[in-house]
């Protein structure tokens, strides 16, 4: 309800106000949320507490709408996308997880798929979350319709061993869309380079559904995308 509750635009916007404003945006299908308008919205609070003199870190902000602790950026426009959306699914209502997993997937946005370890808590495998996806595809003039957790799909898996040249990222983004929009955040993109703090070992899903026009991909492809370096993370 907080985040559909339709209010007055505020004039000043607050570092706790990240989170609820990401959400919102998502359930608009609004795809730049996640990078372009994030980054300017942080920049936004940049500024603003730069006249009225402020100097607070970003933990501040997200530990009041997430309740995560431990978060200590040294620069509060460094906030990395990927963390802010593993706080959502980790502090989020199951109802919110699923309206928002839908969304990303409509907004061709990646989404969790797997919550590295926080705190005391294990490995989470976000099933429920996605049970509202329905991929559709359509192939020899049919149409086919599967829940996505019941999906006879393909399954192809990225991961990065020690650091590479090469973006595995970027290399999906290619696959998946097109040069202006990208499906998983990478270094070009805005707030891409900001270090992760709490969201290294996340693994993001998408999907790939094919068409008649489709020549090299012709089955549906669930992509998973390993964040971080898979040596640390087996």
């Amino acid at each position: 309800m907080d985040v559909m509750t339709i209010r007055a635009l505020a004039k000043v916007f607050e570092l706790k106000d990240v989170a609820l404003k990401f959400a919102k945006n998502i359930i608009m299908m609004n795809y730049t949320c996640r990078d372009q308008m994030l980054h300017e919205f942080l920049e936004h609070i940049k500024v603003g507490k730069k006249e009225l003199g402020e100097d607070r870190t970003i933990s501040e902000g997200i530990v009041l709408i997430i309740f995560l602790n431990d978060i200590e950026y040294e620069d509060e426009t460094e906030l990395n996308p990927l963390d802010l959306i593993f706080a959502l699914f980790k502090s989020c209502s199951p109802m919110l997880k699923q309206i928002l997993a839908n969304k990303l997937f409509m907004s061709k946005l990646a989404i969790p798929f797997i919550l590295p370890k926080f705190g005391n808590e294990p490995l989470e495998m976000c099933l429920w979350p996605l049970r509202s996806i329905i991929l559709e595809s359509k192939l020899n003039n049919g149409s086919c319709q599967d829940m996505s957790v019941e999906c006879p799909c393909e399954i192809v898996s990225f991961v990065r061993i020690g650091r590479s040249s090469v973006s595995k990222s970027k290399l999906l983004n290619e696959i998946l869309t097109d040069q202006y929009h990208n499906t998983f955040s990478n270094k070009d993109c805005p707030l891409g380079t900001s270090k992760r703090i709490i969201s290294d070992g996340i693994v993001e899903a998408a999907w790939n559904i094919p068409s008649n026009k489709s020549k090299i991909l012709t089955n549906t492809t669930m992509f998973l995308n390993l964040r971080g370096d898979a040596v640390s993370h087996a």
